[in-house]
């Protein structure tokens, strides 16, 4: 994978340990999100890395209201 860099900083945090998210661009529209503190790493399919990001902190919000229901 490559690194994927860009101006605007990343406002959704890691579901594990809350710290900050690198974003890599593997192939075919599949990102690499890892965690820069626990290097949790999770793959995801998205045309763009600020929507990788997303699709990672949606999933934490679906586990987190799984867990209070």
């Amino acid at each position: 994978c490559d690194f994927v860099s860009w101006d605007a900083p990343i406002k959704e945090t890691c579901p594990k340990c809350g710290n900050k998210l690198g974003v890599y661009y593997c192939e075919n529209q599949v990102y690499a999100v890892r965690c820069l503190h626990c290097d949790t790493i999770t793959l995801t399919k998205a045309t763009n890395p600020i929507e990788a990001v997303k699709k990672i902190a949606i999933k934490k919000e679906t586990r987190k209201d799984a867990a209070h229901g």
